[in-house]
Parts: C-alpha cells; sequence; structure tokens
C-alpha cells in the first residue's frame, strides 16, 4: 500500500472543501503533470447512493483531486521560492474577487 504524503488537516491546506463536501483524504504523491490521490468511500457520505460511489461523487473526486494537485504545487513554489513572493494560486485564494 502506498504511503500518503497529505492526509486529514494536511490535505484541508491544499483545498477548500470541508465536510460534508470532502472528497479526496489522501494524496499519495505528484510529479510536474499528474497527481495520485485517494478517498476512503463510506455509507454515510453525501455521494454515495446505494453503497456505491455516484457518478456525481466521481466528478467532485476529480475535481478536489486537481484542486489538491494545484495546491500542492502552489506549496511546493512557496516553499522554494528564493525571493519571498507567493504563488499566484495562493494570491487568488486569498483575494476576494472585484
Amino acid at each position: 500500500m502506498k504511503q500518503a504524503i497529505a492526509t486529514g488537516e494536511e490535505i484541508k491546506r491544499l483545498i477548500p472543501q470541508r465536510e460534508p463536501m470532502l472528497m479526496i483524504d489522501a494524496f499519495y504523491e505528484a510529479t510536474d503533470t499528474e497527481a495520485d490521490t485517494g478517498v476512503t468511500v463510506s455509507e454515510d457520505s453525501l455521494l454515495v447512493d446505494e453503497g456505491m460511489l455516484s457518478e456525481a461523487g466521481l466528478v467532485e473526486h476529480i475535481a478536489q483531486s486537481a484542486s489538491a494537485f494545484a495546491g500542492y504545487k502552489a506549496l511546493m513554489q512557496d516553499s522554494t521560492a528564493s525571493d519571498g513572493t507567493k504563488s499566484r494560486h495562493c494570491e487568488e485564494r486569498s483575494n476576494p474577487v472585484d
């Protein structure tokens, strides 16, 4: 079994979603072009239908995985920036849209 590099509260640093709509619970790895994430499907999830992850749940998991990948890349970029500037991704999250 793969070892996750982010779970629980660490995931919440990567994406804005929170329970009960949180549809990613593990971030395993990332390259420059892709990421490997996971979700544990439970009976009490909003997006489970008759014991199975619904199509909407799958789409939401994919969307949150993409968001986690962007968040991870932004954090990595922030941690390696030598000039002290924040990444565009983080700036956009913290500033309201005009």
